[in-house]
């Protein structure tokens, strides 16, 4: 659950949820509404995010029960998952840096081609910003007949 200043979405030029142009799969980049929103909201350096990570929510009634156990049905995480939990996220916070690193220059790389590949020559075709480039992975989903591929 998350809470924070609503106002942004008020009005006819609200804030709305998005999606990355569709000219940047061309370019092998995705990326999530969910990060965008944030991106795209002018109060966030001022007023902040609150994020409620004991809220758990699930998209089916078998999961919910596995990430919400009733009284006697054991916890979850269970403590192992805790233990473990930690010292993975350790781990990932000193080596994540360099995949951090690496990503960022190839999504910074391919988002300046792509805003170059708005203009040719001296003609302005499209004026191509992305707003929040934090919010974009090197990753392309192509839709397959059993569901979401990664390519």
């Amino acid at each position: 659950m998350m809470v924070f200043e609503a106002s942004p979405f008020y009005g006819t030029k609200g804030l709305r949820f998005r999606g990355v142009d569709d000219t940047l799969s061309a370019f092998h980049v995705e990326g999530s509404e969910c990060c965008l929103i944030h991106a795209d909201n002018p109060l966030r350096d001022t007023k902040g995010v609150f994020v409620n990570p004991s809220v758990r929510v699930s998209y089916n009634v078998s999961i919910y029960g596995v990430i919400n156990p009733t009284q006697g049905e054991g916890r979850w995480p269970t403590k192992w998952d805790m233990v473990t939990g930690v010292w993975a996220n350790r781990k990932a916070r000193w080596t994540g840096w360099i995949v951090l690193r690496t990503e960022g220059a190839v999504i910074r790389k391919r988002l300046s081609k792509w805003a170059k590949q708005g203009s040719k020559g001296k003609q302005q075709l499209e004026e191509r910003r992305e707003p929040g480039p934090e919010c974009l992975v090197n990753e392309l989903q192509v839709l397959f007949y059993n569901g979401w591929n990664h390519v």
